[in-house]
């Protein structure tokens, strides 16, 4: 365990020292015997169950929802506990996955969107960076082409939320 991000109630949330992508967080009840990942992401704000185990009592879907919602509320803590423990190995999980951008107004000027099937205007992504000082995501990619993005105004679409 990398160290707790907050508790929630007798649920206790954090980063795995030795975690793998995708970005998620896990968060355990002790006393009634279940482990829930929560799944987040850098560019958007969303946030879901991404897996669960559990070798005691269930937790009720009540629970379950305010723990999401005690996400949503901490996001910006997951990604940059994400960042710490997991940034110099797996970056935040969007390596070789592909980004469609499109002019919007206001915001960062532009759309970034990285899609489960992209359109062929998509770009690889080679690498990424996260300053969780000013929240912003730095996508390299492989057209040389480096984005600049806020983290949570933009989309990423995933199997599983």
């Amino acid at each position: 365990m990398a160290g707790t991000l907050f508790w929630v109630d007798a649920i206790q949330v954090f980063i795995g020292a030795e975690d793998h992508p995708p970005p998620h967080v896990h968060a355990v009840h002790s006393g009634d015997g279940w482990v829930a990942r929560f799944r987040f992401s850098f560019l958007s704000d969303v946030t879901g169950l991404y897996r669960f185990r559990r070798r005691g009592r269930r937790p009720t879907a009540a629970m379950l929802d305010r723990v999401a919602e005690a996400i949503m509320a901490n996001l910006p803590a997951c990604r940059e506990g994400w960042w710490t423990t997991q940034g110099s190995r797996h970056e935040i999980g969007l390596v070789n996955r592909r980004v469609e951008t499109r002019s919007i107004a206001g915001g960062d000027g532009f759309l970034a969107k990285v899609a489960l099937k992209p359109s062929k205007a998509a770009v690889s992504i080679v690498s990424t960076r996260y300053d969780p000082g000013n929240g912003k995501v730095t996508l390299t990619l492989d057209d040389g082409r480096i984005l600049l993005l806020t983290a949570g105004q933009h989309i990423e679409e995933a199997a599983e939320w």
